[in-house]
């Protein structure tokens, strides 16, 4: 939250095309979602599932 400046924001961390060794037919995936309360975090996490989402269908 570098000097008041950010709200709230996501990540994508790990992303099965990223150089990891998963079993097949697995998927893996990390979101870090950052913000000043709880809504703000629960909304960056599903923000982050939709985008994994897009990405395995």
């Amino acid at each position: 939250m570098a000097k008041g400046e950010l709200l709230k924001d996501f990540v994508i961390l790990e992303h099965i095309g990223s150089g990891l060794t998963v079993l097949p037919g697995t998927f893996l995936a990390r979101i870090v979602s950052v913000a000043r309360n709880r809504r703000d975090v629960e909304e960056g996490l599903r923000q982050g599932k939709e985008i994994i989402e897009l990405t395995i269908e």
